[in-house]
């Protein structure tokens, strides 16, 4: 029997969820900030990371070491929460969430995560039409790790094109001199 002088069970405890996750070999790292504080510090080697995403970190450091960067974004994580919620009060209370992300070709700020509502839109799960009241989508962010420019190759291509440029022209010239001869 329910007590209706009861809390909550979501009024009962807090619970502080902490992931030291050591990782090699990705090309990138995003998540999808639910619950009532969420806060992501990460923490690389690497020096040329690539902020994606629907919010920038608050912090960010750069150094020969690497980086290190913090999140800290309220305003996604009630969004994804109402989104939630809004899947799982739908009239068969089932809610399948597709969390491979998508990057639109043009922005790097369009990665996301698709939540679909309910067993009839299952075949579309991934293509999620934000114009369906039967779709939502998941704010998320995170990071790229792209692979820096190498100054040295840049020079010498540089080199190449100015070579290839300076042939063609004086190639032309020298053409137009023996057809012109």
């Amino acid at each position: 029997m329910i007590n209706k002088n009861t809390r909550p069970i979501h009024k009962w405890f807090l619970v502080d969820i902490t992931i030291d996750l050591p990782l090699a070999g990705i090309s990138n790292l995003n998540t999808v900030p639910t619950g009532s504080n969420f806060e992501l510090s990460m923490q690389s080697n690497w020096h040329a990371p690539n902020f994606i995403g629907k919010a920038l970190p608050n912090t960010k450091d750069f150094s020969a070491e690497g980086f290190t960067a913090n999140w800290q974004n309220q305003y996604l994580t009630v969004a994804n929460n109402q989104y939630l919620s809004q899947c799982l009060s739908t009239a068969n209370n089932s809610c399948t969430v597709d969390s491979r992300a998508r990057l639109d070709s043009g922005n790097h700020a369009d990665y996301e995560a698709a939540a679909v509502v309910g067993q009839e839109a299952a075949g579309s799960i991934g293509h999620a039409d934000k114009s369906s009241p039967s779709s939502v989508s998941l704010n998320s962010f995170g990071v790229s790790f792209a692979e820096p420019n190498d100054v040295y190759l840049q020079t010498e291509r540089t080199m190449k094109y100015a070579l290839l440029l300076i042939l063609i022209s004086f190639g032309t010239f020298f053409l137009f001199e023996v057809i012109k001869s």
